[in-house]
């Protein structure tokens, strides 16, 4: 977490992914919010910073996962990242079918879950959440919580799965 970067916050996509690549304009009446994955604050400053902010970040998620249970899940990596470094690893699973961008021209599927997996090198340890999209305005973080081993099967499956 590097609250101290100050990079440009440029959400322009490269050239070569714009033919596959979900613009504003297609969550119009959607019901999505485009949601951060990792803020640009989740990457030290770097050059590589504006890079990852443009290609791999955003996400459709509703507001109650976007504004409420996500922004939990930013704090407590804020929390555990300011006395060491932490890794994290947020992404999406599609467990079950989910309502598209209506407005988009693009193939797309939206997600059913976020997750967010944060490895701590001391003590070594790991914490792990899956929040559903239809996750409530009241849920806390905690609610959310998963065994980082099951978390790990569940996207080791998914990928698989996709390959074959």
């Amino acid at each position: 977490w590097d609250t101290d970067n100050v990079l440009s916050r440029n959400f322009r996509t490269v050239k070569e992914l714009q033919p596959f690549s979900l613009e504003e304009s297609d969550y119009e009446g959607s019901g999505y919010d485009m949601g951060h994955l990792y803020g640009l604050q989740f990457v030290s400053a770097s050059q590589h910073a504006a890079e990852v902010n443009e290609v791999s970040v955003i996400a459709a998620q509703r507001p109650t996962l976007n504004r409420r249970v996500w922004i939990q899940a930013e704090n407590r990596i804020r929390q555990l990242s300011s006395t060491q470094e932490v890794q994290v690893l947020n992404g999406q699973l599609w467990l079950k079918p989910m309502p598209g961008l209506a407005m988009a021209n693009e193939p797309h599927r939206v997600a059913s879950h976020c997750y967010s997996l944060i490895r701590l090198p001391v003590p070594c340890t790991e914490e792990a959440y899956l929040i559903p999209q239809d996750c409530l305005p009241d849920d806390q973080l905690s609610k959310h919580k998963i065994e980082p081993s099951k978390l790990k099967e569940m996207i080791s499956t998914q990928w698989t799965n996709a390959l074959n």
